[in-house]
């Protein structure tokens, strides 16, 4: 077997550990098993591992008589809102001083070029991290797991 293949078998080993294989992925690793002892192993080590730590946490919020954080919805709007009306604020600001810079005949023709240029650069580099997050947010698995 490849060392790619078994690679698949082993993220198949962790997502099992999760709770997250589908039926086609249950199948496979299923049959998988039947001949990887090594994997058989991993699954059975990471299952106990993962018991563990679960056992633990459960104590430790008994114990504490902790809930878990939620934000109502009041205080989430209130956040959105803040959030929001600072980066309102720092666009119009940054939007004027942009403008001024530009409109300024002082200030050289290659200046104004290299920083059109980093601003383009810097507001693309943005919406890619902002695109990538919330991608990320929207397919995380864990976002439901109370820590």
């Amino acid at each position: 077997m490849t060392n790619s293949n078994h690679e698949t078998y082993e993220i198949l080993v962790m997502k099992a550990v999760d709770g997250f294989l589908t039926d086609t992925e249950q199948r496979l690793l299923d049959e998988h098993l039947q001949t990887c002892d090594e994997c058989r192993e991993e699954l059975q080590d990471f299952q106990v591992i993962k018991r563990s730590t679960d056992r633990v946490r459960e104590r430790i919020l008994q114990d504490a008589k902790i809930e878990p954080f939620r934000e109502s919805k009041g205080v989430k709007a209130w956040n959105w809102g803040s959030f929001v009306l600072l980066w309102l604020g720092a666009l119009v600001f940054f939007g004027f001083a942009t403008y001024t810079f530009f409109l300024d005949p002082k200030v050289p023709l290659l200046v104004k070029v290299a920083a059109g240029l980093a601003g383009t650069g810097g507001l693309g580099l943005f919406a890619f991290i902002l695109k990538t997050r919330l991608q990320g947010q929207a397919h995380d698995p864990y976002r439901e797991i109370d820590l």
